[in-house]
């Protein structure tokens, strides 16, 4: 496996860093179930002398996302180009890591990071675009998990860091438990909304509800569950753990009027952006830029 790390430079943008691991699968090593599963992932085709293959990005192959949680398990350094990538197994890995067994699925979702499931125990997220530093959906899920912690989130389990000769930390993967769902919260109250409406303006006269009673008991309840787990949530991010990055602080005038000339100043460049634009977007919305 080639562990590419790759920065990218535009004409009019910052440069940005891609995380995308590569490999190359041999014709003549591998079967034709093989090739049809890994076009998804196909970037070119590749010869050396006599041997034809495949350059693929590597989340697709389901050997090179288990060496990736074997790495958490093991807590590998590995050495990546001048750098060393830094595998990390945390306190929840040891309950779950039967999970490595099970199955990999390849999810076809449409989003800005690589998910991949393993059966119903784990849930690997490779992150394409990377950020300098750690991921806060790797450091605020460990507080969670390990600090001040708190049932009713997903634990974070492991996490995968390069360490860049520069000292910069980039972190390249995620390793959660994986839960069983049916969606979000907000799409599920969207849909609930949407079929009421759609049943009272079709047939207004079926609602049969007692007069001081509301129609709308099983999804109150529900969203009364979630606000509790909302305020739950705050009080484990209230705890004082010693953490001077989590511990809670006083927010002084000072704060708020740095929020709001940071907001302000976002405004203010994001109307410069949209006036500057404005003559190449459609016609029909210059009224509404305007």
């Amino acid at each position: 496996w080639l562990m590419t790390v790759i920065d990218v430079h535009c004409a009019d943008l910052p440069p940005q860093t891609y995380f995308l691991p590569l490999a190359i699968c041999w014709e003549d090593e591998a079967g034709d179930d093989k090739l049809h599963a890994l076009a998804p992932w196909t970037l070119a085709r590749v010869r050396q002398q006599a041997r034809i293959g495949l350059l693929y990005g590597a989340f697709g192959d389901d050997r090179f996302c288990r060496a990736l949680v074997n790495g958490i398990g093991a807590n590998l350094d590995l050495p990546v180009g001048k750098g060393h990538a830094m595998f990390r197994a945390f306190s929840s890995f040891a309950a779950l890591a039967d999970g490595i067994a099970a199955p990999v699925r390849h999810p076809a979702l449409e989003q800005s990071n690589t998910a991949v499931y393993f059966g119903d125990r784990w849930f690997l997220k490779g992150y394409r675009r990377l950020q300098a530093g750690t991921n806060p959906e790797v450091e605020v899920g460990r507080f969670l998990t390990e600090a001040s912690p708190y049932p009713h989130i997903v634990p974070v389990a492991g996490a995968i860091e390069l360490r860049r000769p520069d000292g910069q930390t980039l972190t390249l993967a995620l390793l959660q438990a994986y839960v069983e769902n049916q969606g979000t919260a907000w799409n599920y109250a969207v849909d609930y909304l949407e079929c009421f409406l759609a049943e009272q303006l079709g047939q207004p006269e079926r609602l049969d509800v007692a007069p001081d009673a509301s129609p709308h008991g099983f999804f109150l309840t529900l969203m009364g569950v979630l606000g509790t787990r909302t305020a739950e949530l705050h009080c484990a991010f209230a705890h004082s753990t010693g953490d001077a990055a989590f511990d809670p602080e006083p927010v002084a005038a000072t704060d708020i009027e740095a929020w709001c000339r940071q907001l302000h100043a976002e405004a203010v460049a994001t109307l410069d952006e949209l006036e500057a634009r404005r003559d190449r977007l459609p016609v029909e919305v210059h009224a509404a830029a305007d």
